[in-house]
């Protein structure tokens, strides 16, 4: 029974860390478990991508971005690279070249 002090001077008992762990794992928690390793991975790459792209829009040789500028327009270069990138990877007619690129 675990013991949890709320205020000096007095405790409360519980038991409902030993009951959670006498609950039965499922297929549900395997699901879920596996769902949010699945949305860290791609919000790690998202980030990655953004971050590497935000990088080359502030060159004087591209669109000379500010870092407000860019951070106004990060939640909707997001989609945008994932819909450009889904819509081309299962074209047998696109080249490797429009793969690769980033249409503005």
């Amino acid at each position: 029974m675990a013991v949890v002090g709320a205020n000096p001077g007095s405790s409360i008992k519980t038991t409902v860390p030993a009951r959670l762990d006498r609950l039965p794992w499922s297929r549900f928690h395997l699901m879920v478990v596996l769902a949010l390793g699945i949305t860290w991975v791609l919000d790690g790459l998202e980030v990655t991508i953004v971050g590497a792209l935000s990088g080359i829009l502030q060159s004087e040789h591209t669109l000379h971005l500010s870092s407000e500028q860019i951070g106004t327009l990060h939640p909707a270069m997001s989609p945008a690279l994932f819909r450009e990138q889904s819509s081309l990877a299962g074209s047998p007619t696109a080249s490797v070249d429009e793969r690769c690129s980033i249409s503005p």
